[in-house]
């Protein structure tokens, strides 16, 4: 990072530093139980974007919690 980078108050691109920490999303309404999907479509994003596999996904706190099969 160069000096005036540093001295604009210049920051790299991406998630804050907490965000692999958090316990809720900050969009989080308080109160809103957590969301079980069963039997979904869900892309992954691996082998170039064409992996696709079926599974359940865990939403609690605004955030996904768990992803696979049978997650409750």
């Amino acid at each position: 990072m160069s000096r005036y980078a540093l001295a604009s108050g210049w920051t790299r691109p991406g998630p804050p530093t907490d965000f692999n920490t958090r316990t809720h999303s900050d969009r989080f309404v308080p109160g809103t139980k957590a969301t079980l999907i069963t039997n979904a479509t869900i892309w992954t994003g691996g082998d170039s974007g064409l992996d696709v596999v079926k599974g359940d996904i865990l939403l609690d706190g605004g955030l996904i919690k768990r992803v696979g099969v049978a997650v409750f």
